[in-house]
């Protein structure tokens, strides 16, 4: 991303041709490979990027450019996701309402079947939602659950905010009882690759507190897609590898993603690889800074990155730099 080879590989030739200027409009739908580069911030010249340059807009579909698109309204509500306490009893399955006890969850699809407990994160956006959208909802620990976000189906909040782990996992190495996990214990194993591929991406959420409602608080995105989210106009999915999933050649990818837009979530901002904490709640905060004082959401993205990117610390002891391109180029917007 700091080199200008692969930008002016991918967007030379284009904006040459077209000849494309700053007050235009550019609508892109990636496919393949090109689902996992963020190549709206592919550098065009020394430390300048594609949408420092031009506006870019990444769509899901054509339809998507006759749509209105909607910014910030001061009566926008917000339901935001956070501080989430994932905390399960990995013996009984049950929550554990005495034990503190937590381990990190690593990338093997065996931690995910085992049920391994996660780390929480300590937020420190939430509040910063909240001054900026007074009509917030916090959702929090344990109340962070699968059985609250399914309550918002056919009466969504207008901006949805997400602040937890990702999970994204391939064919290759699942077993069956893995598979089993994922796709649930009396589901059908025959499916089509494609649906199937919609229960190996999702987010970690706080298990259910009702007993009478089962939920484990790993929610798939073909959970997310039979919900009715028409009403938000905007979803924000700060996790790792948000924007990921299983691509299929003629079909794109099938993850998170996919499953917002099939719910009706008209924009979405997600990240196409794993993120660092800090530097992403630092990005979130100044995006929801500038998206509520009148920015439109690209607009406020853009600044939000250029902020990050551009941020020292003056701590001599414990110096950040965040000029790299990992910690801010990774989120996108799709519309």
């Amino acid at each position: 991303y700091s080199d200008t080879c692969l930008g002016n590989i991918i967007w030379g030739k284009v904006l040459n041709e077209t000849r494309s200027s700053k007050d235009d409009n550019i609508y892109i739908i990636p496919s393949v490979i090109l689902n996992d580069i963020a190549i709206e911030n592919l550098s065009l010249s020394n430390g300048v990027t594609v949408s420092d340059r031009y506006k870019i807009y990444r769509i899901s579909s054509v339809d998507e450019i006759r749509n209105s698109k909607k910014g910030y309204n001061v009566t926008d509500n917000c339901v935001a996701f956070g501080n989430i306490k994932y905390g399960i009893d990995v013996n009984v399955g049950k929550l554990n309402k005495t034990s503190n006890e937590t381990f990190t969850l690593n990338s093997n699809p065996l931690a995910l079947r085992k049920r391994i407990i996660l780390k929480s994160l300590t937020s420190n956006v939430l509040e910063s939602i909240r001054h900026y959208i007074p009509n917030t909802t916090l959702m929090e620990g344990l109340n962070a659950n699968e059985y609250e976000l399914y309550k918002l189906s056919k009466n969504a909040s207008d901006i949805l905010y997400l602040e937890t782990h990702g999970f994204n996992y391939q064919f290759v190495g699942l077993t069956d009882e893995q598979k089993k996990y994922l796709l649930g214990e009396f589901r059908r194993t025959d499916l089509e690759k494609e649906e199937e591929a919609m229960y190996l991406s999702g987010l970690f959420l706080a298990p259910s507190r009702k007993a009478e409602v089962a939920t484990d608080g790993a929610l798939t995105a073909k959970e997310i897609s039979l919900l009715d989210l028409h009403n938000t106009k905007l979803a924000v999915l700060s996790a790792c590898s948000t924007a990921s999933g299983y691509t299929f050649p003629l079909e794109g990818t099938y993850g998170l993603l996919r499953g917002l837009k099939m719910a009706g979530v008209q924009s979405v901002i997600a990240s196409l690889w794993d993120v660092d904490k800090n530097a992403t709640q630092l990005l979130m905060k100044e995006f929801f800074k500038h998206y509520t004082n009148g920015d439109d959401k690209n607009t406020a993205l853009k600044k939000a990155q250029r902020y990050v990117r551009e941020y020292k610390s003056n701590d001599v002891f414990y110096p950040i730099d965040y000029s790299n391109p990992y910690y801010w180029a990774g989120f996108i917007i799709v519309d």
